[in-house]
């Protein structure tokens, strides 16, 4: 992380989402931090040297899995306790759905897209009482979904990671 602090000039999604918009420059070379998942080992590993080097970054955390206190691949997730400290800190808290299934699967239905973006969303924001403005698709986009109009996403920026 002192690597990236030193040679890199650090931004928040804030900053990359106003520069999307014309609204900012950012330097170049410029890196914004993300972890996907919400697990554990972001809290224990990787938020004490964010602290200490007063990085930016933002943690995408699967609702159910902190909520139920369930594991992915193994590895425990985040607790609501930790999500709530590494808010409270400045990170960034965005979904990464509710129970993490692929938004493309032909068998998601409107009603159980809706639950898995904007539920996700209104979970987090009650547990954390705080606007969650950012939203990473599991796997991969849904294919076909819009993120205009009618969408449960239209009013949330999405960051796709394939």
């Amino acid at each position: 992380m002192r690597l990236l602090a030193d040679h890199h000039p650090l931004v928040s999604l804030d900053v990359v989402r106003a520069w999307l918009a014309g609204e900012c420059d950012v330097p170049e070379r410029a890196i914004a931090v993300t972890f996907d998942d919400g697990l554990r080992g972001v809290y224990d590993h990787a938020f004490p040297w964010l602290e200490r080097y007063n990085i930016p970054a933002t943690v995408f955390v699967v609702e159910d899995f902190s909520v139920k206190g369930r594991a992915w691949n193994g590895e425990p997730a985040l607790s609501c306790d930790q999500i709530a400290v590494m808010a409270r800190s400045g990170m960034l808290i965005g979904s990464h759905g509710r129970p993490h299934v692929s938004l493309s699967s032909a068998d998601l239905g409107d009603d159980a897209l809706a639950a898995e973006t904007a539920g996700s969303k209104s979970g987090l924001e009650r547990l954390l009482s705080m606007r969650i403005r950012y939203f990473a698709y599991p796997y991969t986009g849904r294919k076909g979904t819009s993120m205009r109009g009618s969408s449960p996403l239209s009013k949330m920026p999405a960051i796709v990671w394939l």
